[in-house]
């Protein structure tokens, strides 16, 4: 044997870095010559586990490099990103295996363009756009928590998160209440709204406060009839907020893993979903429901003065079955009144098909329905008179 021979071990697969670069690998162990001579570390593939692999020493007599004998098993380094696209995909499809397993996912990062910049301002303006929606009369929807708001927004120590700007956006826009002097309603404000909830929502952030974004949309476009912009965002809402599993929310009062004051405002936000969709149902009740009717062991919202406050408790949630008291709540009156505008709705769907031998019982129903609803507008104007509290958004939904 040759004493100018050596025994020099290899790999059977490119280094990292040379295929990164593209570059010729002569696939020496522990370092590669273009490594060596770069002065960067030298990391070699693994192979899959069920092959078994030892590095293969041969005696080097030659310059000559042999080809690659798996050119696409190593084509490229992982990539994060779509790893992160796939473990979301698991998350939504297999949530019972993602909570078992223990996954968790970084959050997104989402860049702030210039334009959502420009319409939220900076931490002065957030809390200006906040102090008006958090008013008493701003809002028939009592949906955001004022403390997580704040909390979330207006943290100096935070970094500002797409969410949480989209939120303060979407506010303003809901808050917006200048004459369009006969111009469009789809300002430049609520076209921004729009195409930065799509952006958001194409990352695959899944956020209370992303739907909360989307209600006021909802509300906005209501407000100035932009149709059917409005029928399809509440629809998505209600995709939105299933996807979150709020549904789930609204008979458990235990085994939660959140504060009460988090599962009041998501069952809040599902609350004002589920009248939305009805409301927009009223002109024509054959029109299918994006969400199921809400069911008598639901639990109404909290008394809007303790949810203002911060003060929260599992007893003070009652379900829609317990008996009228005057010490419900706007908003709660609000829920009850959808709850029977459900009924409604279904009476009227049921009317329209039923057959001659069945109408005297649907009237009979029809009869009870009305009782029960004419007793909730006489608690909504007995609580007006009590309490000062308005009761225009639930007496319109009973008397519609």
């Amino acid at each position: 044997m040759a004493s100018s021979q050596i025994a020099v071990a290899h790999s059977r697969i490119s280094c990292h870095a040379c295929r990164h670069g593209k570059r010729r690998c002569d696939r020496v162990l522990p370092t590669c010559e273009l490594c060596l001579r770069k002065e960067i570390r030298c990391s070699y593939p693994k192979l899959p586990a069920k092959r078994s692999y030892t590095p293969e020493i041969v005696w080097d007599d030659s310059s000559s490099v042999a080809d690659d004998p798996h050119p696409q098993q190593w084509d490229q380094l992982p990539d994060l990103e779509s790893t992160f696209e796939t473990a979301r995909a698991v998350r939504f499809l297999a949530p019972k295996l993602f909570r078992d397993i223990k996954l968790d996912i970084p959050p997104t990062c989402v860049s702030l363009p210039n334009d959502v910049a420009v319409h939220v301002g900076d931490t002065q303006q957030i809390r200006d756009i906040a102090a008006v929606l958090f008013s008493h009369d701003a809002s028939w929807l009592p949906i955001v928590c004022r403390n997580h708001f704040f909390n979330a927004s207006l943290n100096p120590l935070s970094p500002r998160r797409a969410e949480s700007t989209l939120l303060a956006l979407c506010m303003k826009l809901y808050c917006t209440t200048g004459v369009h002097d006969g111009g469009s309603q789809k300002t430049a404000l609520y076209r921004t709204s729009k195409r930065y909830l799509s952006e958001i929502e194409a990352t695959g952030l899944m956020s209370l406060q992303v739907l909360q974004a989307a209600i006021f949309i909802a509300l906005y476009e209501i407000g100035n009839a932009i149709y059917p912009a409005a029928y399809l965002t509440v629809g998505a809402c209600a995709r939105y907020g299933i996807a979150l599993g709020l549904d789930k929310l609204m008979t458990d009062n235990s085994d939660f893993d959140r504060s009460w004051m988090e599962i009041e405002e998501k069952r809040r936000s599902w609350w004002a979903v589920l009248a939305l969709d009805r409301f927009l149902n009223f002109g024509d009740p054959s029109r299918r429901l994006a969400t199921g009717d809400p069911e008598i062991n639901y639990h109404l919202p909290v008394d809007d003065q303790s949810f203002f406050e911060g003060d929260v408790m599992p007893p003070n949630a009652i379900p829609i079955s317990a008996a009228f008291h005057l010490k419900t709540g706007s908003f709660a009156r609000l829920a009850q009144a959808t709850y029977l505008t459900s009924q409604a709705l279904r009476l009227a769907a049921a009317i329209e098909t039923s057959s001659t031998e069945n109408f005297v019982c649907l009237v009979e129903d029809t009869e009870q329905l009305r009782r029960t609803l004419e007793a909730q507008v006489n608690a909504a104007e007995q609580e007006h008179a009590t309490r000062r509290l308005s009761f225009c958004c639930q007496t319109m939904f009973s008397y519609w």
